[in-house]
């Protein structure tokens, strides 16, 4: 009889362990479309931005090839950000239901989440085969970024003046509508050019429609084109900034995150 009981002990132990085994490795969402099995590839120049190269390339911009990056490197003095000693965890309600972060991320394509109270990481999870030293496309998060690069640069002398055209520092961008434009305008997306990208990727219907422009980005400046062209009026804000390739830590120091606007040509990376 006790050998018995052990034996079940030993059974129902090894069936626990089994099933915590495969909760550890329940698949993440679309995780084959999105390239596991490809192991989350980069791509390049023309096909970074479609699947199933989303993952790999949107976490390591300046890995891909074909694309221009440019190294932004980090002050002297920098603040890291620490882990909350007891976090709380963390629910939300949803359809009278209350869900936990993991609920969440078991539903949603996400490859990096951070959560910061009062200065202090209170969640940070990574998904996808991502960690927390990849470099995540910031979107439109960047223009943040880029009016302070812009400040720091006028601040040391590279800038005379924000209402200089910005064909003045970016000699690529003489001639074209952003090269006329000021940088004053630029920086508050008032520049009045409309620009609209469409990707279309072997045997996938695909439009996308967005504004661009802002300091110096060449996928930006194609008068030739007749894509980006000068509006009657100049009060129409136009967008962009993106995109910048940063840590989920970084980015946190910097600003919130918002949804994509544009996809660049050229990227900034920063640690």
């Amino acid at each position: 009889m006790t050998v018995g009981l052990r034996r079940w002990a030993v059974s129902g132990a090894v069936a626990v362990a089994c099933l915590f085994a495969v909760s550890a490795v329940r698949a993440e969402p679309d995780e084959q479309h999105l390239g596991k099995d490809k192991g989350y590839p980069l791509g390049d120049a023309r096909s970074w931005y479609f699947n199933p190269n989303r993952v790999g390339a949107w976490s390591a911009l300046d890995r891909v090839p074909g694309l221009q990056t440019r190294s932004v490197p980090r002050g002297e003095a920098f603040t890291p950000l620490l882990k909350a000693a007891n976090p709380r965890e963390i629910r939300y309600h949803y359809q009278n239901r209350t869900l936990t972060l993991a609920d969440y991320l078991e539903r949603q394509r996400a490859t990096g989440l951070l959560i910061l109270k009062n200065g202090e990481i209170v969640a940070e999870h990574y998904r996808y085969g991502r960690k927390d030293d990849a470099r995540f496309i910031s979107f439109s998060m960047a223009k943040s970024v880029t009016s302070v690069l812009v400040g720091i640069a006028q601040e040391r002398g590279h800038i005379a003046s924000l209402d200089d055209k910005a064909e003045k520092y970016v000699k690529p961008l003489a001639g074209s509508p952003y090269g006329g434009t000021a940088i004053r305008h630029l920086l508050r997306m008032s520049s009045g050019l409309t620009y609209t990208e469409r990707h279309a990727p072997p045997g996938e219907k695909f439009s996308y429609a967005s504004t661009c422009s802002t300091l110096p980005t060449p996928a930006a400046s194609r008068p030739a084109s007749g894509r980006a062209q000068r509006r009657p009026t100049s009060a129409t804000a136009t967008s962009s900034g993106c995109c910048r390739c940063v840590r989920a830590r970084s980015s946190c120091r910097a600003s919130t995150a918002r949804q994509p606007t544009c996809s660049p040509r050229r990227a900034s990376c920063w640690s």
